[in-house]
């Protein structure tokens, strides 16, 4: 059948060749898998990639190719916003949807009309870093270090305006531009001028070379050794080469936000994890994920509104959180979870917090989601009285604290197929940091029988506390026999939180210190292939009789309640089988074969 274009631009090659590659590598799996299973109501899709060098002159230029190919339908890409603005208003001339993955600018709410923003807007993430800095990590009196770029600025515009209100005392403000750093000394010197400081926030672009510098610079400051104070930045310090050992000197106290961290990876983004590392053998980016969940909410708008231009844009323009609230309808969702926009086409999601820590983004123990429930803005006061939210000045959060959990499977004794189930005995363990939060609530969430737990050890005194446990659990498992005798299974188990939904904890893998030997013991029938890991969250169809997830007659709160997976994936071996079914059929065909000689 005829294909479903949709244009791509993105800087292939040219000064951020390394985004623009990453971008395309995902959509190119999207485009793979999509098709795969037969396309969008029969029809592939076709990803028609432009590559923009990043050059701003060219941007409107291309934006009319796209513009003048009516089979082009929508448009995802734009790294750099001065390249969406110069090509917005043709895109706008023809009604063309576009989706840019990365770009914070907030002036693309006023600049554009038909541009959806897959990140959250700079402004706001600087806002919410004040907030946090405050909240979450306890600190009041930042240094904060501005590049004199459109990304820092933007930044800084949120955090000044926001600390003015929120009470924070900003230090020191401390502008700086690339050539400044040359100077080997340049934030050494200014740093030591400052005094009283407990933190430092970094408003910097996204540059491997130039975040070392400036990390390299603090370290030489006055704030490291027995002074040494926290450091706060933005997504822009997200890259694995921060993560080598010989930048562990320089990052053991650096805190990072983003909207996305692959330690949070739900069951869509692992398994693009896994395609991505299996494909290209590399690590994604963050940016990764974002440019793959603007090709899902894409393909939904295209597969439930179809290929008009005007009727793409509006279904995106409708994909608003409080409307799709009214409407009682649940969001798409995608890798980095729901993909509904804000009032200015800014993606409206959480900041997530990570504290770099051996080689990997770890969740912070402490995060602030923003307020999305119904239910809970009519019981605002009550939840601020309890402690279950916090409040700076107008805006309340909800304070979740975060619980990682760890499962090393020993064995799986029985795989039952005839009843979904098998029984796994396994280590077990919980760290947390929240006084509220009481382990004994979190619980096999798919069990299928008798769970027992045998205490081991634990540490309740230290500021970290840990639990551990032997456990053996009889889970229910979605199984598929598709490819029955030559079928593979994923054994699932999932924990949850029986009491206690996503605004007050959040269940995280603790990938670290889990083994990634491969699974021995197992029913002869069975061999091992491999293990994922993953967070998503659970629906379950009741209301538990609480009046507060009622909220309308026939509707009820979209109550969620996070969850850890742990899944084995097993390959049945065949020869059994091949005994039990084939043996039969070759006893009747030699006895015929005698018989067919008889005299």
């Amino acid at each position: 059948n005829e294909k479903i274009k949709i244009g791509v631009v993105l800087p292939v090659t040219g000064k951020y060749a390394e985004l623009g590659t990453e971008l395309e590598k995902s959509l190119k799996l999207y485009q793979s898998e999509v098709n795969q299973s037969g396309g969008i109501k029969g029809r592939h899709i076709e990803f028609v990639i432009i590559d923009d060098k990043s050059e701003e002159s060219v941007s409107a230029s291309h934006a009319e190719t796209l513009n003048a190919n009516p089979d082009i339908v929508a448009v995802i890409g734009h790294a750099h916003s001065p390249l969406l603005i110069s090509a917005s208003a043709v895109y706008d001339k023809g009604n063309l949807a576009v989706i840019s993955p990365v770009t914070t600018n907030s002036d693309l709410t006023e600049k554009t009309k038909n541009a959806f923003m897959m990140n959250r807007d700079g402004v706001y993430q600087g806002f919410f870093m004040s907030d946090y800095l405050m909240a979450g990590l306890e600190r009041e009196h930042p240094v904060v270090l501005v590049q004199k770029s459109r990304f820092g600025e933007r930044h800084w515009k949120g955090f000044s305006e926001r600390s003015a209100l929120n009470g924070l005392n900003i230090v020191a403000k401390i502008e700086f531009d690339v050539a400044d750093l040359d100077k080997p000394s340049f934030l050494t010197d200014e740093l030591n001028k400052t005094d009283k400081a407990d933190s430092i926030v970094i408003f910097s672009d996204d540059n491997f070379e130039l975040g070392k510098k400036i990390l390299t610079q603090i370290h030489a400051s006055k704030y490291t050794g027995e002074n040494e104070q926290l450091l706060f930045a933005p997504e822009s310090f997200i890259n694995k080469k921060y993560l080598t050992s010989d930048m562990e000197v320089y990052t053991d106290q650096l805190y990072v936000c983003s909207p996305f961290f692959w330690e949070l990876s739900n069951e869509i983004s692992a398994k693009f994890l896994e395609k991505y590392k299996n494909t290209y053998k590399e690590q994604p980016g963050f940016a990764s994920i974002l440019g793959y969940d603007a090709a899902i909410l894409l393909s939904t708008a295209i597969e439930k509104a179809g290929t008009d231009r005007k009727a793409i844009k509006d279904f995106l323009s409708q994909q608003i959180r409080k409307d799709l609230q009214k409407k009682r309808q649940n969001p798409v969702v995608g890798g980095s979870g729901d993909l509904v926009f804000s009032e200015n086409r800014f993606m409206d999601r959480d900041i997530y917090v990570s504290k770099m820590e051996h080689g990997r983004y770890k969740t912070a123990f402490k995060q602030l989601f923003t307020i999305k429930e119904p239910y809970v803005v009519a019981q605002m006061e009550e939840r601020l009285a309890k402690g279950q939210l916090v409040k700076l000045v107008d805006t309340a959060y909800h304070l979740v604290d975060v619980v990682f959990i760890g499962l090393d499977v020993l064995r799986i004794n029985l795989v039952n197929t005839k009843d979904f189930k098998f029984e796994a005995e396994y280590f077990l363990w919980f760290k947390w940091m929240g006084a509220a939060v009481d382990t004994t609530q979190i619980e096999p969430a798919n069990w299928g029988g008798d769970t027992k737990l045998t205490f081991i050890k634990e540490d309740l005194k230290s500021k970290q506390k840990y639990r551990a446990f032997r456990g053996k659990t009889m889970f229910m498992t979605d199984m598929n026999f598709s490819n029955f005798p030559w079928d593979r299974q994923g054994l699932e188990m999932t924990f949850a939180n029986r009491v206690k939904n996503n605004t007050h904890i959040l269940l995280v893998p603790d990938s670290r210190h889990m083994t990634t030997n491969p699974l021995q013991n197992l029913p002869l029938d069975w061999t091992f292939i491999k293990k994922n890991n993953y967070t998503g969250y659970v629906q379950y169809d009741s209301t538990f009789g609480d009046r507060d997830y009622r909220m309308g007659a026939g509707y009820k709160s979209r109550i969620l309640f996070s969850t850890v997976n742990f899944q084995v994936d097993v390959q049945r071996v065949i020869r059994g089988y091949a005994l039990t079914l084939f043996m039969p059929l070759l006893v009747i065909m030699c006895a015929s074969f005698f018989i067919s000689l008889a005299p």
